[in-house]
């Protein structure tokens, strides 16, 4: 697996390793797509739902944040960077080939974000949310 989260004792003020990582789960199909590569995680607005972008594998893929189950991939041409943006299960995504898009992790809705300039850049995968 790619994909694993960790989470401290409550409480704990030592050494975080005091409780092991937690590997999430996939289909084989997802782990073989997403070509033995992360290029950036981040949460949603709600913090329930993870994004994890697989340049290498064309696709962004959205997992269950506390239980580490698989939820969905949508197809991301060179799709890198990831931010959260706006409602919860909603994505920006940047492309190492120019441009950014919408990715809703609930229904896999990809839809391209129009602009000169995002379009104009080749994007790795520093994306983040700044406040409006």
């Amino acid at each position: 697996p790619l994909v694993a989260a960790h989470h401290p004792r409550p409480g704990s003020r030592g050494s975080h390793l005091d409780r092991p990582m937690r590997l999430f789960r996939a289909p084989a199909a997802v782990w073989r797509a997403m070509k033995r590569y992360c290029g950036s995680v981040c949460f949603d607005s709600g913090g329930a739902i993870v994004a994890v972008s697989a340049p290498r594998g064309n696709l962004v893929t959205f997992w269950n944040s506390e239980t580490g189950r698989f939820l969905s991939a949508a197809p991301a041409i060179d799709g890198s960077g990831i931010a959260p943006a706006g409602p919860a299960g909603t994505f920006m995504a940047s492309s190492g080939r120019g441009g950014a898009f919408l990715v809703d992790a609930r229904s896999g809705a990809v839809r391209p974000i129009r602009s000169d300039f995002l379009e104009a850049g080749r994007w790795d995968n520093h994306l983040a949310a700044a406040p409006a």
